[in-house]
């Protein structure tokens, strides 16, 4: 989870890929094409996204988990920022 001064760091921020993004490590050695790193299979949406998974699914658990590590501050801070995002 970020620092609560970082909560809003991104939030203009237009996010772009690097020309590598989609590689396929054709032609290239064989570690960096065994490493696992693939959106599609690994992005997890509460630790990676900060996106409310459903509720009672692993992701939810894992998410409200590492939530309910905050002090009733951040928690606070953290659900001003988040939770309009989350709701829309």
């Amino acid at each position: 989870m970020p620092a609560p001064e970082h909560l809003t760091l991104l939030r203009r921020h237009t996010a772009w890929c690097r020309s590598t993004f989609f590689d396929d490590y054709e032609n290239r050695a064989s570690r960096p094409a065994s490493r696992r790193a693939e959106i599609d299979r690994h992005m997890n949406f509460g630790a990676d996204l900060k996106i409310r998974p459903l509720e009672g699914s692993d992701e939810s658990r894992a998410y409200e988990a590492n939530i309910g590590r905050m002090t009733p501050d951040k928690r606070k801070m953290w659900d001003a920022i988040y939770e309009p995002k989350n709701a829309a």
